[in-house]
């Protein structure tokens, strides 16, 4: 899912009634969420060791990564804007 995009819906339905092998888990946390990150990671390895956990990120990391495209792209049309009042003004001056 990404910024911007329309909101899915959604449904829990149990992994073992239909199994899936990428899984996503979301947990809220009214902490720190790097702190409860630990936590979490040694709850879900407890319970299977073997399972790869990846791309274990906080919302706000989330959103950050989601908005680079948006705040290059904005940053470098300021930049093209600048250059063009730069040269509008040195042109009217000769």
């Amino acid at each position: 899912m990404e910024i911007g995009e329309k909101p899915r819906s959604a449904i829990y339905i149990p992994i073992s009634q239909a199994y899936a092998a990428l899984v996503t888990l979301y947990v809220r946390t009214s902490g720190d969420p790097t702190l409860a990150l630990a936590a979490v990671r040694r709850e879900v390895q407890s319970l299977d060791p073997n399972l790869l956990l990846r791309l274990v990120r906080t919302m706000p990391q989330v959103i950050e990564e989601s908005l680079w495209a948006p705040r290059t792209g904005a940053a470098l049309l300021s930049c093209f804007g600048v250059l063009a009042l730069v040269l509008a003004m040195v042109g009217s001056t000769a």
